[in-house]
């Protein structure tokens, strides 16, 4: 408890004395701080103590009253200590006054757009380079083949590339040159740990974004580029198994190829699905797939050795893949109560 308030250089009543002061002129706050035996005069004080106050009875003329014990202290003290953890935030004397009467709980239904002000913030994160520690990215693919639709997209994967900065191809979809056959699929896998978001958060929005070097797009197949989750057998490594092991449900808005931009990020940005699925206490697995391999919706063969594809940067680069997540931190409200 503060009782001594002349003295004492880290007084929160001295260091606060104008706004406790000033809200003694609302009745809710009289009531609240009087009690029983000891009632405040209607007039405005000039000033509160910790266990008093200081009033005007004249022009000039003041008097100090001493109550019989602390009870302004005892009353204020906690909500002044919280308080004093947030001031800096606080814009104006009248945004003070309100944040007190809540913290007071008074006027609890002042604060909730206050909230959102201070404590919303924005998080990004990569995948590791090599050697991983908790996460990986790269591509998986089932290549070296000459298959059906339906066989390509549901077999084995054959190949992973979880080191290399920027491969030739991150993104693809290979016909063979053999009707209606295919020879190569290609995924890809970004896996970012997202566990140091604060518990209680609230994700407003997200990005998911890549850094692509290059494209090759025909008029013979629509390539779009779909995120999706995955599910790699390891959060370090990748191996040919992973290429079963993206999902289908679309994460974000697909892109064509009119949505993309070589030499720039481009961002996905995440539905109310893929938001649910950031992690906020491990690992957030996404990935890009073909739509229409995604969807097991054959657009129809294209032609021999038609090569529909594109190119990214990974963790080994300076380019690296991103998630952005945007958030407020609703229990921020724990500074405060």
């Amino acid at each position: 408890m503060e009782l001594c308030y002349r003295n004492n250089t880290k007084s929160l009543f001295r260091k606060y004395a104008f706004l406790i002061t000033a809200l003694t002129k609302y009745q809710l706050f009289r009531d609240y701080v009087m009690d029983k035996t000891f009632k405040m005069p209607q007039e405005k004080l000039s000033l509160l103590l910790p266990n008093g106050y200081h009033e005007r009875i004249e022009k000039n003329r003041y008097r100090m009253i001493i109550t019989p014990n602390a009870i302004y202290s005892r009353k204020l003290y906690p909500a002044l200590f919280r308080f004093d953890s947030i001031a800096s935030f606080v814009k104006d004397a009248k945004e003070a006054m309100e944040i007190f009467l809540w913290l007071l709980k008074l006027r609890p239904a002042y604060f909730p757009s206050l909230i959102q002000r201070l404590h919303f913030a924005q998080s990004t994160f990569n995948p590791d380079a090599n050697p991983e520690t908790t996460s990986v990215d790269g591509t998986v693919s089932r290549a070296g083949v000459s298959e059906g639709w339906g066989t390509i997209r549901a077999g084995a994967g054959t190949a992973a590339d979880d080191l290399t900065a920027s491969p030739t191809v991150a993104l693809r979809v290979f016909s063979a040159g053999t009707t209606p056959n295919y020879q190569e699929f290609m995924r890809i896998i970004t896996l970012f740990d997202s566990s140091s978001l604060p518990d209680g958060t609230t994700i407003t929005s997200a990005t998911y974004e890549l850094f692509l070097q290059s494209f090759n797009f025909t008029a013979g197949y629509p390539l779009v580029s779909r995120v999706v989750t995955t599910t790699p057998a390891s959060n370090t490594a990748l191996v040919a198994g992973d290429y079963g092991q993206l999902g289908t449900v679309a994460q974000a808005p697909d892109k064509t190829e009119a949505d993309l931009t070589t030499g720039a990020f481009n961002a996905w940005t995440l539905n109310a699905i893929g938001r649910d699925n950031i992690s906020k206490t491990g690992i957030t697995k996404f990935g890009i797939r073909e739509g229409n391999d995604a969807d097991n919706v054959d657009p129809g063969y294209p032609g021999n050795n038609v090569d529909d594809r594109w190119s990214c940067d990974f963790a080994e680069s300076t380019n690296d893949p991103k998630l952005v997540v945007d958030y407020t931190i609703e229990q921020s409200v724990f500074i405060l109560q």
